[in-house]
């Protein structure tokens, strides 16, 4: 019997969450989880996350946040213990770079970006260690040892030399790199000009000729303009005004203005499925994305066309080659979610044929 959306997203979730809990090999199935959640299925397109119901006792849990989804504890999140830890297990991951733009571009929507969470914790989990007076660990601790020179080793010196720079790096005010110059722990990247300079001293008439003849003319022309709206922002345009028409025509057929509007977006469609410009568009000075075809009908405007399947099936229905566009790019989405899924499962045959 098939499972409700809710169903299988709660499905989904108990093989997320487990894969977290338990760790090690287990996280090999993380990146291909998130792909799914954020995607969706073949049966049920789009974010699953969201919503779920849990066996065994169809507890229904609605989330609103996808922060909330990645952090908050089992049963509710996956329980990651932050964000750098999903960065870091994402990366060692054979899908992981799929999974870390999805990642990326959901939390975005949120305003939060991804990397420089992670950023943070990463510092203020690396400014955590002190160094002992011999720069080893205590007998019977088990503190692993500092590295000879690394990272590590350079945030413990911090926060024994300047404990008011650790503490703004734990606070997430200030970078560890910064942090680290302005202690002088280490030291400031060479500055671009003087290096120029330098370089300049030590170049021959031929090199200097040639990079002239390379830099100046790009130096004199006037810095390239993005426009309010691209071709692909007039083609979303014109998929707003027939949704407009099509509301406003209701079971009126004879209104032949509004026809012709429908009849425009139906057209706009086909060049927009071609193109694949449903990926990104730009209208009104701001770049819009989207992760999948389906999420860019059915998000709100301007991040979307905030329409049902129904109602583009109504708006091409004049239109038979924009109706088959439609169809097969909704179909090529569905083999793509598909074969996304096929890694990880041939991993798990993989890993019970090794044992």
């Amino acid at each position: 019997m098939l499972r409700t959306r809710e169903e299988e997203a709660g499905f989904l979730y108990e093989e997320g969450a487990k894969a977290v809990s338990a760790g090690g090999d287990e996280l090999r199935t993380l990146a291909s989880h998130l792909i799914l959640m954020i995607r969706g299925t073949r049966d049920y397109q789009g974010p699953l996350w969201p919503l779920r119901v849990l066996p065994p006792d169809n507890r229904e849990v609605r989330l609103t946040s996808f922060r909330d989804y990645l952090r908050k504890p089992v049963r509710v999140g996956l329980g990651a213990p932050s964000l750098h830890f999903l960065r870091q297990t994402l990366r060692a991951l054979p899908n992981g770079d799929e999974a870390l733009d999805l990642v990326r571009r959901e939390l975005a929507k949120e305003d939060v970006n991804f990397d420089a969470v992670a950023d943070r914790e990463r510092d203020a989990a690396l400014v955590k260690r002190k160094p002992s007076a011999t720069g080893r660990p205590k007998d019977g601790t088990k503190i692993v040892p500092l590295s000879k020179g690394g990272a590590d080793r350079q945030a413990a010196q911090l926060a024994a030399r300047r404990p008011d720079l650790a503490d703004r790096v734990r606070a997430g005010t200030l970078r560890l790199s910064a942090a680290l110059i302005e202690a002088g722990i280490r030291k400031p990247p060479p500055d671009p000009l003087q290096a120029l300079h330098k370089a300049w001293g030590k170049a021959s008439a031929e090199q200097r000729a040639s990079f002239l003849s390379t830099v100046a003319p790009a130096a004199a022309a006037p810095a390239p303009t993005e426009p309010e709206t691209d071709e692909a922002g007039e083609c979303y345009e014109a998929l707003m005004a027939g949704l407009r028409a099509l509301h406003a025509r209701g079971d009126d057929d004879e209104d032949e203005e509004l026809d012709e509007v429908i009849c425009n977006a139906a057209f706009a469609l086909i060049e927009v499925l071609e193109d694949e410009t449903w990926r990104q568009w730009r209208r009104e000075g701001r770049t819009y994305t989207a992760i999948g075809l389906v999420s860019f009908v059915v998000r709100r405007p301007p991040r979307g066309l905030g329409a049902t399947m129904g109602e583009i099936e109504a708006l091409i229905k004049s239109v038979p080659e924009a109706t088959a566009r439609w169809r097969k790019a909704l179909a090529d989405q569905a083999e793509a979610l598909k074969a996304a899924r096929q890694p990880a499962r041939k991993g798990q045959r993989a890993t019970q044929s090794v044992r």
